[in-house]
């Protein structure tokens, strides 16, 4: 089941009050990518919009992944969590600005080296 954008945003910010939504990033059939502020700092949220068990176990694995990254930080810039809740499928981080690496998870040319 997916839940539309209305409703997801609605859940964010019932879940994570101090994040206000600004601009939709991207949307997948399976998450929504939301700019914003959390508590006045540029923020971005994804949220979970389909409901099946796998993809519910991969957006956990990924929330613990972050919350490892703010008690180990690695030595590259990564966003930290602002705010988890992986029952309600919304995980809220710091925005870290540039570019991004690649646009897909399995480039087809070689990455940059700066």
């Amino acid at each position: 089941m997916c839940m539309d954008r209305d409703h997801t945003l609605s859940l964010a910010q019932r879940r994570c009050p101090g994040f206000a939504p600004s601009a939709v990033m991207a949307r997948t059939g399976k998450t929504l990518l939301v700019a914003g502020t959390y508590r006045q700092q540029p923020a971005v949220a994804k949220l979970l919009i389909e409901d099946a068990d796998l993809w519910r176990r991969r957006f956990a694995a990924e929330a613990r992944t972050y919350q490892v990254f703010a008690a180990h930080t690695p030595p590259v810039p990564v966003p930290l969590p602002l705010c988890v809740d992986v029952q309600a499928g919304v995980l809220v981080l710091q925005r870290v600005h540039g570019s991004g690496v690649a646009a897909g998870r399995h480039p087809v040319t070689a990455l940059s080296e700066q």
